[in-house]
């Protein structure tokens, strides 16, 4: 009982120092995890602490707008006749990062990805029923905002979402050519730092402007399971005990991986010895 006790109160002053903790199951949304992942690891370094604060559906479409998925004539920027080309050609609906669910949404600089219907509602319906409303008490917040969170992502659903996982890179995964946003002027470009940006870079950038993989934080699970933590902050303090929201049962952090005991995609790199 004792042992129980002393669980409890770590859980809940992890819960109530550090916020809620999603992970994502990407198995079927992920195009929106591919957006996800180049708008906090690649050259936009959009926010990855976020807030959700219970909008109205008038806010939330105000927040489209903001982000550039809502056009200035109200169409979707992913409209497949009057949308923004090429990137509409890869499916009628609009996804962007920072969520328009929360208080980050709509900020200038936002990534943008078109996508299909069911991906894009998937994430949605995620973040819904697996955060938002799931019980305090299973690591979500509960229907009660504002919630404060960070994004993971359950690394056995990363497959095809190369750039949360590095596939086929060889390095940290450029833009793949699908992400994009909207220009201050008010037009749209590809999601790349341009030099009239003032995006703040964090430290350690690779050659190509996209933290480094083997910079990208790996936790173990109660379960076994493993998770990338979606952030750039490497200071970021993620305690032992840590309750996490899931599509299941909570889990529980055990404790950040290493070196060579991350993934393979996110094991720093060792020059090979030779001796002569």
């Amino acid at each position: 009982m004792q042992i129980f006790s002393s669980l409890a109160v770590i859980l809940a002053l992890g819960q109530f120092t550090f916020g809620a903790m999603i992970v994502l199951d990407c198995t079927n949304f992920p195009e929106s995890c591919n957006n996800d992942c180049y708008g906090i690891y690649g050259p936009p370094r959009l926010p990855s602490s976020l807030t959700w604060d219970q909008p109205s559906s008038s806010v939330e479409r105000n927040r489209r707008r903001g982000s550039g998925c809502t056009m200035s004539n109200g169409l979707s920027a992913c409209n497949a006749n009057s949308g923004v080309s090429p990137y509409n050609n890869d499916g009628p609906t609009c996804d962007e990062y920072p969520y328009a669910s929360t208080s980050q949404g709509g900020m200038a600089g936002a990534t943008l990805r078109c996508m299909s219907r069911s991906d894009n509602s998937a994430e949605g319906g995620y973040l819904r029923g697996n955060l938002y409303r799931k019980p305090i008490a299973n690591g979500g917040c509960g229907n009660v905002a504002p919630c404060s969170f960070t994004v993971a992502v359950d690394m056995n659903t990363i497959g095809n979402s190369p750039l949360c996982s590095g596939a086929n890179s060889g390095t940290s995964p450029l833009n793949d050519g699908h992400e994009f946003k909207k220009l201050s002027g008010g037009g749209y470009a590809a999601a790349k730092r341009e030099l009239s940006d003032k995006d703040i870079y964090a430290p350690f950038p690779d050659g190509n402007g996209t933290f480094p993989m083997h910079l990208r934080r790996e936790f173990l699970m109660n379960d076994g399971t493993r998770i990338m933590l979606l952030t750039t902050d490497l200071d970021m303090v993620i305690p032992s005990g840590l309750m996490v929201a899931t599509s299941g049962d909570a889990k529980v952090v055990i404790r950040e991986l290493l070196g060579q005991e991350k993934s393979p995609a996110l094991r720093p790199l060792v020059a090979a010895s030779f001796v002569a």
